[in-house]
């Protein structure tokens, strides 16, 4: 167990000085996310978030997102979900809607049956997002991977994890040349993180994840600490 304290310790320690020339900003995010089992392989739920910028002094997005799980197998995850987000001007709740459609493929438990990697659970996640903004010109296409691992930390109920996100996006730069419109696609950022859930029940649990998040070609970084609870509904 100390070792793996150390082992985030030393984690977070890492993250903190990636972009120390760049032009940085913390984030702060805080959730709640409630689902239904509706059987073994279906599940719905409903996520509730909201986020700050400039240092937490500015709200960048307010969201709601109804969604879906289909596990057809153990160790194999399909999602979908919408994305309803405002993103205020002056006011907290502003005129400026995005709308988001994320697909999901998930493979968990990687490491299941393997007896030296018992505590630990590999997870890789590949997830497509659109997003779109009516009446602007927003028309945003990402593939996202992410790796993460979980760790049982024993004696306690308190489960670790670390996780890392590449992002490629599609048409990220456009130029003009002549009456033509070129666009060139590419890996324009990544996300390290760190965190922990903490089961408060059998319905309840918290999460606290902190996750630096740089552009691979630009100048600026992004720090973020997010708080989130989950509750699971009963039938």
């Amino acid at each position: 167990m100390i070792r793996l304290y150390n082992i985030l310790i030393v984690t977070i320690g890492i993250l903190l000085p990636i972009g120390a020339h760049s032009q940085k900003d913390f984030e702060l995010w805080a959730g709640s996310n409630f689902r239904y089992k509706v059987s073994k392989e279906f599940k719905f739920g409903l996520k509730l978030e909201s986020r700050f910028k400039s240092n937490v002094t500015e709200v960048s997005q307010t969201f709601l997102s109804p969604y879906m799980q289909y596990d057809p197998s153990d160790h194999v995850r399909i999602g979908i979900d919408y994305r309803l987000a405002n993103r205020p001007q002056s006011t907290f709740f502003g005129e400026h809607f995005t709308h988001r459609m994320t697909l999901d493929l998930a493979f968990r438990d990687l490491t299941k049956g393997i007896r030296a990697l018992k505590r630990f659970n590999l997870n890789t996640r590949i997830r497509y997002t659109h997003a779109t903004r009516i009446g602007g010109e927003l028309n945003n296409d990402n593939l996202r991977l992410r790796f993460k691992v979980d760790y049982n930390l024993p004696n306690t109920k308190i489960e670790p994890h670390i996780a890392a996100s590449i992002f490629y996006h599609f048409n990220d730069q456009i130029r003009y040349v002549g009456n033509e419109v070129q666009t060139d696609h590419r890996f324009n950022k990544y996300r390290l993180r760190v965190g922990a859930n903490y089961p408060i029940d059998k319905q309840q649990t918290i999460g606290l994840f902190y996750m630096i998040q740089p552009e691979i070609d630009g100048p600026e970084s992004t720090y973020v600490l997010s708080f989130g609870y989950s509750y699971k509904l009963k039938k």
